[in-house]
């Protein structure tokens, strides 16, 4: 059961980890009932597993920001190919072009693995109204990049003179993301609400 669970699962690292716990039970399994070759399969999967674990923990990897404009074919295709996958996380979402619409593509090592679509409101407001991660690099990397204190986005969001950025209530993953990144509750609106630090 744990094998299939880990091969459902589209972030790397977690698949990984999980099929690692996997092939060690069923090692201690095989050799419980003094099956050789449920033991050697097991220890050769387990190995690999921990080969490709280390690559995984130790690849240096390069992060890179991109904005496009709202009307670019690219950002209409990506939009279009992942448009099933991005309900999952924003069920509500319908991309409007617009001049107070800001698109960036997060490129991880040249290939673009996130969307994240700012858009500034009436009110003055900065408001994320996207923050997509493709199938394969849903492993945080990404949201780390934009977040972390210091970061070339956050700079960005403060040399425009913003100090927090808000995002309306998403489904429950996106939601539960963002939290992690660093979201909070606002004060009103039901608002999550992100501090840019000075």
């Amino acid at each position: 059961v744990v094998t299939i669970v880990s091969l459902t699962m589209t972030e790397v690292l977690r698949l990984r980890i999980l099929n690692l716990v996997a092939t060690i039970i069923w090692t201690v399994y095989g050799l419980l009932i003094a099956a050789p070759s449920v033991v050697v399969t097991n220890v050769v999967l387990a190995c690999i597993n921990v080969v490709v674990l280390i690559r995984i923990l130790t690849a240096k990897e390069y992060f890179h920001l991109v904005e496009v404009k709202p009307e670019s074919e690219f950002l209409a295709t990506f939009l279009n190919v992942y448009d099933r996958e991005l309900r999952r996380y924003y069920p509500g979402f319908v991309f409007q072009k617009s001049d107070r619409v800001f698109p960036f593509f997060a490129l991880r090592n040249v290939t673009a693995a996130g969307l994240f679509i700012v858009e500034v409101r009436d009110d003055g407001r900065l408001f994320l109204i996207l923050d997509f991660s493709t199938p394969g690099y849903q492993d945080l990397r990404i949201g780390r990049f934009v977040y972390t204190p210091g970061s070339r986005v956050l700079d960005l969001v403060r040399e425009h003179g913003f100090k927090q950025v808000y995002s309306e209530m998403p489904g429950p993953k996106q939601e539960a993301y963002l939290r992690r990144m660093g979201f909070r509750d606002a004060e009103s609106d039901n608002l999550l609400v992100f501090d840019v630090a000075a």
